[in-house]
């Protein structure tokens, strides 16, 4: 049996139109406001995954990010389920930052798509293995949700693609460690850079 194709897309810069390649992925991976979307990289989006905390977090409970909510099939929460005794405590100080909204981002997306939320064993483990990979340059509190998404399809034993990838963005996620573990992966032909097609529908690494 083939396995399922899975292009995973970062909310890095992308310079090459790769629109036409996307069709040909069983699934395709956005993360939250899908910052490239739809300008090179098509409209397609399978699998939506969202954080949940914060001000990012609130504005899903409030609007969809730019995809047809009617074709995505998955969403997965980045963060995993909250101490519900922390919870009402942030919300008693008014600490924003840390206030999930986990749940009704659930009961909205639900009516549409599967929701899932990873969880702490899986960030906890691949945290862990990043950390073989030498010191971060700030103290990593967590992988970043490309990360995440890329180790969860691999244990799903996909045929794993990204592109987008720039490894900046939040100092606390450990993107010098990360950039190395991909850089491994991709040696170990684990997954695959999408680079610019030799025709439509073609995936050329």
């Amino acid at each position: 049996m083939a396995k399922q194709s899975v292009l995973i897309i970062g909310n890095g810069p992308v310079e090459k139109d790769f629109s036409e390649t996307l069709n040909s992925f069983d699934r395709v991976v956005r993360f939250n406001m899908c910052a490239n979307m739809p300008k090179l990289l098509g409209h397609k989006c399978t699998d939506l995954w969202l954080v949940s905390k914060g001000k990012q977090g609130i504005k899903f409970t409030a609007a969809f990010p730019a995809v047809d909510i009617y074709r995505v099939q998955n969403v997965m929460i980045t963060d995993p389920q909250p101490n519900r005794f922390m919870q009402s405590f942030y919300r008693l100080i008014k600490r924003k930052g840390s206030i999930d909204h986990g749940d009704e981002i659930t009961l909205k997306y639900s009516t549409y798509a599967n929701v899932e939320r990873i969880t702490h064993k899986a960030k906890e483990a691949l945290l862990k293995r990043l950390y073989t990979f030498g010191k971060p340059v700030f103290r990593a509190k967590a992988p970043s949700s490309g990360m995440l998404a890329i180790e969860y399809f691999l244990q799903q034993q996909a045929q794993v693609y990204i592109v987008g990838f720039g490894f900046k963005g939040w100092k606390r996620h450990p993107w010098n460690l990360e950039k190395r573990y991909v850089e491994s992966l991709i040696k170990q032909h684990k997954i695959q850079l999408l680079k610019a097609p030799a025709c439509a529908g073609a995936k050329v690494l």
